[in-house]
């Protein structure tokens, strides 16, 4: 009874490593920022420079429409959006920039 409470402990531990990973978020900026900007948006630290910005390490949360916007009223319009490479598509990515 022990050893199987310690087999499903580790197992649940594994899945919630997993489901917590951290990943990598990017957005390319229509337009460059005049000054290097950092802001905190769905938990994860955002740093821009130029036309770039990035956080890492991230969490799934910032895949979040109101995430990209949270970043675009601090840093301005985002061409485009995405989380360990998939990209937001063109619909979000309108609703983002509003």
């Amino acid at each position: 009874m022990i050893v199987r409470t310690l087999a499903l402990a580790a197992v649940l531990s594994a899945l919630a490593g997993a489901a917590l990973a951290d990943g990598r978020a990017e957005a390319t900026l229509q337009k460059p920022v005049p000054a290097a900007v950092k802001t905190i948006a769905g938990d994860a630290s955002w740093s821009c420079a130029g036309s770039a910005c990035a956080a890492y390490p991230a969490t799934e949360a910032v895949q979040a429409v109101s995430v990209c916007r949270a970043l675009v009223k601090v840093a301005g319009p985002v061409a485009s959006y995405s989380f360990d490479g998939k990209a937001f598509p063109p619909d979000l990515l309108a609703r983002c920039n509003k």
